[in-house]
């Protein structure tokens, strides 16, 4: 999984930086949302070092497309993750410091549907996931490989559960029988969404008619 930030001026590409943060099962999105946001923080500082070209800077735009990165920049209170969250917006001071007076503004673009430069986007992420990246400077954060994700490491733990609680239910002696009238007995998720809604009692009957096995408590 890896982050890319494109810098655009009056839509010309001025500067593409990329950077692999390692395995789908170690980070998340939001995670890439963030490293992206502060890639794109510092391609802007860089480009505005000139007095000249911050004379011609009137508004800033960053786009993204996780809603959660964008709430967390609004809460202030710390949590899973907060260290990106500071890095995003220690990058916005870094570019008030170059002398800019325009707005910074970050907004949502739902899978960025609409951008024009979108599909140069997806093209920048491939030569990432091949190892393609350029360098970190001016990023010390970035230079050494980022921690794991709780939740991505979460997410692993409970894929390796539901697949042992598979394996288990396929040995059980009351699977084929049960099997024979679900074939999706298998799919917990499709099951739990079915019963979800349902009273207590309801669903323990309908558990009970599927598997042909009377539930002790």
């Amino acid at each position: 999984i890896g982050a890319v930030a494109m810098l655009y001026c009056r839509f010309k590409r001025l500067k593409v930086v990329r950077k692999c943060l390692g395995k789908e099962e170690d980070h998340t999105v939001f995670k890439k949302e963030c490293v992206g946001q502060v890639l794109e923080m510092e391609l802007l500082r860089g480009e505005l070092k000139g007095r000249r070209k911050r004379r011609v800077v009137r508004k800033v735009m960053v786009g993204t497309n996780n809603q959660v990165e964008m709430l967390a920049l609004q809460d202030s209170s710390p949590g899973m993750g907060c260290y990106l969250i500071n890095q995003v917006l220690e990058g916005t001071h870094r570019i008030r410091k170059t002398g800019l007076d325009a707005n910074i503004g970050i907004f949502w673009t739902p899978r960025h549907h609409g951008i024009a430069s979108n599909k140069q986007a997806d093209k920048e992420v491939k030569k990432v996931a091949e190892g393609n990246k350029t360098g970190m400077e001016g990023l010390h954060f970035l230079q050494k490989p980022l921690p794991k994700s709780r939740a991505a490491i979460v997410i692993q733990h409970k894929k390796a559960w539901c697949r042992e609680a598979q394996q288990t239910l396929a040995q059980s002696l009351r699977f084929k029988k049960a099997k024979a009238i679900d074939p999706n007995l298998l799919n917990a998720m499709k099951i739990i969404a079915t019963l979800v809604g349902l009273p207590h009692k309801h669903a323990s009957l309908l558990v009970q008619l599927c598997t042909g096995h009377c539930l002790l408590n």
